[in-house]
């Protein structure tokens, strides 16, 4: 799960440097809002654990007896789910920036990246930041006991999905 951002600089320094004038911008655009998104899915998840986490309390067996933890893990595993979204609409992007960008010289990147380096820092320190703490809820969460680790088999697998979603971005071809 570590290995979850090693796709982001790649991709997004070839957003950057990847395409013409006007194009560049909408796909710059477009990359930095499904990281955002991406984001916005992964506090999603680590939202319903902490509601999970809470409703469970220090009664481990709730992990695996109450309706209120269960809908929250669900729930969990629904964002889960539209993180892999995220991954294949960004490899989309991807594609988009691949057919483009040698149609662009060597200043033109240079002043692409200088140009919007800033904000894409921003976003995956961000994106960074959230998969950090649902990492840490979910180790949390697993210290409880073998109901809590159960409970978590699914929304982990759905993780693994969508990272291999995000790592398949940077893979050599």
């Amino acid at each position: 799960m570590s290995r979850w951002f090693s796709w982001l600089a790649p991709l997004l320094m070839c957003s950057v440097v990847g395409c013409g004038s006007d194009m560049h911008k909408i796909l710059i655009n477009e990359t930095i809002g499904h990281v955002e998104n991406a984001g916005t899915k992964t506090k999603a998840v680590q939202e319903e654990l902490d509601k999970a986490r809470k409703a469970a309390g220090d009664d481990k067996s709730k992990y695996r007896d109450s309706p209120e933890v269960i809908k929250s893990i669900q729930k969990a595993e629904e964002s889960a789910d539209d993180l892999k979204k995220v991954g294949v609409e960004l490899a989309k992007t991807k594609q988009k920036i691949d057919l483009l960008k040698e149609s662009i010289t060597q200043e033109q990147q240079a002043e692409n990246s200088k140009r919007h380096r800033g904000r894409l820092t921003s976003v995956v320190e961000a994106v960074y930041s959230a998969r950090a703490e649902l990492e840490t809820t979910i180790k949390d969460i697993e210290k409880s006991g073998k109901d809590a680790k159960e409970s978590l088999k699914v929304l982990q697998d759905k993780l693994r999905e969508a990272n291999s979603q995000f790592d398949s971005l940077v893979r050599p071809r």
